[in-house]
């Protein structure tokens, strides 16, 4: 065991950071490991020379402690079947996919040389728009082939875009990850393909990917590019907060900063362009990346000139195959005018990036015969999108909470478990004063007996679990007896996770179809 192994993660995965990662060591009969190159919570990247041919390799494994559980094992199978599916220059390639003696899963890929633009921006800061331009047409062409297959990456961000010297020394892009990639073959529906809620990493994640993650297609990736440009160019990413929630709530709602004011040498039209990707609904930005990568090809250097036309042709030979593993389908034309890259968004576009397709109401239009102060669509959906993202916060917090006490970590956990105590009692305070009223008041207009003996079964629910709360905080929120809070730990987060998939499978859509009603 070495001297640089924390620990608290040397007690938490003994067998993985022993001697049979250790350097000389022969895994699988055929990789004998040379250096570790990065560890995370879940694996161990190492490098090792392939023995039967003498050339070196990264083994990336799954640690036995998370080889037990059968979602994990296959999102990291996905990964390399993804990333092996695809013959892209611009696609760190991926040799094998095996199982070690013990069970772990493995992933054999090609050893990398270089850095991550995450690295590039934090030393260097801001890029030329040039530059900036051309790294992110060589990841578009990668991404090209993968949507062309109806792989949607779901997780780009700078981290997982690797810049290596190309053979006549230029940059070359490899993208990394599609451990939460989506796939969709012919004929079949989309579907959640990681049986976590979160999916992705929320500074890069689409309006549409915070409110429904397993529903995203190739325009998820367009809007990630779009933040990726945008940090390229300016240093900074267009949505931060000072807290998860607030972050998710910039996202759905809020224009970024102008990039006129946080980069003024960008070009207007290359500025227009990250407008467009960060669009908040998907039917206003670039449907595909061929699109952008169109867009992009005004910065006019034979590099770029280069990327475009890959990216043409790729997209091209998908059209010729009939599109048929295209995660993309058109959406008919709107009824009102497209959005321009400079509309502010409106609670009506936070509905439609949410996937709601609630129907809008002209300005000029009467309500009828609708009670007075009933609740439309627009309202129900804005309503809908802020507490998601609480959802969204509750269950990173409470996943970060397991993480710190497993990890033995008392100070982490005792300040996590007051930041879950803040999120829970503001989402608490939202749902007493908007949901609940107004699922009482649409119950009542409905005059559905039953209607009404859900609306208050849940609400007695919610009390219920905040009390368990409560009493859990009480307790254990200095996290001093960690033995105790750990076993305790479970089963509250077991009574959460149950009372957040009720509201979201059974209490939210009861709103929307109430307020739906209402509407029509």
């Amino acid at each position: 065991m070495t001297d640089a192994i924390p620990p608290r993660l040397a007690r938490r995965y003994p067998a993985a950071m022993g001697d049979e990662y250790a350097p000389g060591a022969v895994i699988g009969r055929k990789y004998q490991l040379e250096r570790t190159l990065g560890r995370g919570g879940m694996g161990v990247v190492v490098a090792a020379q392939r023995l039967h041919l003498g050339d070196l390799v990264a083994l990336k494994i799954l640690l036995p402690e998370f080889g037990k559980r059968p979602d994990l094992v296959a999102r990291f199978l996905r990964e390399g079947r993804a990333a092996a599916s695809l013959r892209s220059e611009r696609v760190a390639r991926v040799f094998d996919v095996d199982t070690l003696d013990d069970g772990a899963p493995y992933i054999v890929m090609e050893l990398l040389e270089g850095e991550s633009l995450d690295v590039t921006v934090t030393t260097r800061g801001a890029l030329p728009a040039t530059e900036a331009v051309e790294l992110v047409l060589q990841a578009c062409e990668a991404l090209a082939e993968a949507h062309s297959l109806g792989i949607v990456h779901r997780d780009l961000k700078p981290s997982n875009l690797f810049v290596v010297t190309g053979p006549d020394g230029t940059p070359c892009v490899k993208l990394l990850d599609f451990g939460i990639s989506k796939v969709r073959e012919a004929g079949q529906s989309a579907q959640l393909t990681s049986t976590d809620g979160i999916v992705g990493s929320p500074s890069y994640m689409s309006p549409e990917q915070i409110a429904n993650p397993s529903d995203v297609d190739a325009r998820a990736d367009v809007w990630a590019l779009g933040v990726i440009l945008y940090e390229l160019l300016s240093g900074r990413r267009p949505f931060e907060g000072d807290g998860l929630t607030s972050l998710i709530m910039k996202i759905v709602t809020e224009r970024p900063p102008d990039l006129a004011a946080v980069a003024p040498s960008t070009p207007p039209w290359l500025q227009e362009t990250v407008a467009r990707c960060l669009e908040k609904r998907a039917v206003a930005r670039f449907q595909s990346v061929s699109e952008l990568a169109l867009a992009l090809a005004q910065v006019g250097t034979q590099e770029a000139a280069r990327s475009v036309a890959r990216i043409t042709r790729t997209a091209e030979l998908a059209r010729q195959r009939g599109g048929a593993g295209s995660p993309v389908t058109p959406p008919p034309s709107p009824a009102r005018p497209e959005a321009s890259p400079r509309e502010e968004p409106t609670r009506a576009h936070v509905s439609e990036a949410a996937g709601t397709g609630a129907r809008e109401r002209r300005p000029d239009e009467t309500t009828g015969s609708r009670p007075r102060g009933a609740i439309d669509a627009r309202s129900s959906q804005t309503l809908m999108a802020t507490l998601k993202g609480h959802h969204l916060t509750i269950k990173l917090t409470a996943r970060q909470v397991t993480a710190a006490l497993d990890a033995e970590d008392a100070r982490a956990a005792a300040s996590l478990l007051r930041r879950l105590r803040e999120v829970i009692v503001t989402h608490v305070q939202l749902e007493d004063a908007r949901l609940y009223p107004e699922l009482r008041q649409l119950a009542e207009q409905s005059r559905d007996a039953d209607m009404i003996a859900i609306v208050a079964e849940f609400s007695e629910g919610m009390s219920d679990i905040g009390a368990v709360l409560t009493g859990f905080f009480e307790q254990h929120g200095d996290a001093k007896d960690l033995a105790r809070a750990r076993a305790e730990w479970a089963d509250v987060y077991d009574a959460l996770s149950s009372r957040l998939s009720a509201e979201e499978g059974s209490l939210y859509p009861l709103h929307r179809d109430l307020a739906d009603s209402q509407s029509r």
